[in-house]
């Protein structure tokens, strides 16, 4: 078992912005620790942050580096993930990444 595990990680505890260990990984675009998440803890890829994010949303909006991988370890981890969810804004995934040049992910 991974360091995750041995170390009995609570990852949907949130910051103040309501931000889990899955939102801030992304939004900083570090895959590694994306992909050690999804494997080794009960991280909840739908978790809402306080701008009404889900981990996608954060992606679009946010995340630089390693997007289009991040992206696909997303899907293939939860290949049911809704889509056409909207933040607080009525935002969609879709629209964050086409509004913040993120085309990549809009294919």
């Amino acid at each position: 078992s991974g360091i995750l595990l041995e170390n009995h990680i609570q990852a949907n505890l949130v910051d103040a912005n309501q931000n889990t260990a899955l939102h801030l990984a992304i939004q900083n675009g570090h895959i590694d620790v994306v992909r050690c998440l999804l494997a080794e803890s009960d991280v909840d890829v739908l978790t809402l942050n306080a701008k009404g994010m889900n981990c996608l949303h954060v992606l679009a909006a946010f995340c630089k580096n390693n997007t289009q991988a991040i992206f696909e370890i997303l899907l293939k981890h939860h290949s049911t993930f809704p889509l056409d969810i909207q933040d607080s804004q009525g935002n969609t995934a879709l629209i964050l990444a086409y509004k913040n040049g993120q085309g990549q992910l809009c294919r």
